[in-house]
């Protein structure tokens, strides 16, 4: 089993934020998480 890049650990441990944010209607932070997440994707 290989190491986990950081990037992807970043995205994983955002994706549990946004899901998060969005489950208690916190969507400005599920929406912070998101665009954090297409920012760190689309840095490459």
């Amino acid at each position: 089993m290989k190491k986990l890049s950081p990037r992807f650990l970043a995205v994983l441990v955002l994706s549990l934020i946004m899901l998060v944010g969005f489950a208690f209607n916190q969507y400005y932070l599920g929406l912070a998480a998101l665009v954090v997440i297409a920012a760190v994707v689309g840095v490459k």
